[in-house]
């Protein structure tokens, strides 16, 4: 018998582990239509995406620990839409940031992208050295108010 006719494996493979008609067909020598019809035979229905993830866990994570959607979906291995879903289905409020977060997560990406690629650091810098340059009027006072800001704020 072919394993795509026994119940217990094909619904381990479609359930357990997530496996695709197509991959299940290739390795049993069928084609998916094959695999399809069983599963239908058997009422195994594969469960989306986002069923998958625990209302109280995303409630966590999302809102109390503040993550982004981004952040959940690379730990679970989904994409961002099974997030999205998960998160409209169960009701789960969306967060919204202060400026200073959204600041902070802007540049923990950009941060991560300039440390990644030695090139696009040369390429900001010498942009940022030639604006510099040829701006240092702006410049100077941009720094000057800047660090009023700081001196302000740490008196406070």
């Amino acid at each position: 018998m072919k394993k795509h006719r026994d119940r217990e494996w094909l619904q381990e493979e479609l359930v357990g582990k997530r496996r695709t008609l197509r991959d299940i067909g290739k390795e049993c020598g069928v084609s998916f239509e094959a695999v399809r019809a069983s599963a239908a035979k058997f009422r195994i229905v594969k469960p989306k995406e986002w069923q998958l993830i625990d209302k109280d866990w995303l409630q966590v994570e999302y809102v109390d620990k503040r993550r982004s959607q981004k952040d959940i979906s690379d730990e679970l291995g989904m994409s961002i839409g099974a997030i999205r879903i998960a998160l409209s289905r169960y009701g789960v409020i969306r967060v919204t940031y202060t400026k200073e977060e959204i600041r902070v997560r802007y540049n923990e990406g950009q941060n991560l992208r300039y440390a990644e690629n030695e090139e696009l650091r040369k390429r900001k810098n010498a942009a940022t050295t030639k604006w510099r340059e040829n701006n240092k009027e702006r410049y100077n006072a941009y720094q000057r108010d800047y660090h009023r800001e700081k001196k302000v704020a740490v008196e406070s």
